[in-house]
């Protein structure tokens, strides 16, 4: 009975562990972007809205709140734009605006996180997940600033 127990428990810690694994196949067809959070402030590109962070200050000290918030309104235009699509033989492809970038990727778990490797540059790489249909991008940009980034699947 305890040998029967003990593969069941196996079985469902092994079930576990896969489920929670993002493969390419999770990841194919074009994403567009909904939200981005950096630095606390907030752009939802579904309702046209920004939200500013409490310590706008520290990211731009010579504007007033008022200029801050007129400047990201202005982002809500050219991030508004990004999407990625994700192509079998592990291709993908990111577009924003006028900038456009393609390449191979793999898929890396290190520490119970996920991440998506660039195969161009081997030290980029950027934490994602899966949650409820949406994709989560976590990248270190510059200064310090990590942009998290909110996908959704484009309906064909």
């Amino acid at each position: 009975m305890r040998k029967i127990l003990f593969t069941l428990l196996a079985f469902f810690i092994v079930f576990i562990a896969n489920a929670q694994k993002i493969t390419e196949k999770d990841l194919l067809g074009r994403w567009t972007i909904t939200a981005m959070t950096v630095s606390g402030n907030h752009m939802d590109f579904k309702n046209c809205t920004i939200t500013v962070s409490d310590d706008w200050q520290k990211d731009s000290p010579q504007m007033t709140k008022g200029e801050w918030e007129a400047q990201l309104k202005k982002g809500l235009e050219y991030f508004g734009t990004a999407n990625t699509s994700f192509s079998e033989g592990s291709i993908m492809s990111f577009y924003m605006e006028k900038m456009e970038y393609g390449g191979g990727y793999h898929i890396v778990e290190e520490n119970g996180s996920t991440y998506i490797q660039d195969d161009v540059t081997p030290g980029d790489k950027f934490r994602i997940e899966l949650k409820n249909g949406l994709l989560y991008w976590e990248l270190a940009i510059d200064k310090g600033n990590i942009f998290h980034l909110t996908f959704e699947k484009a309906v064909k």
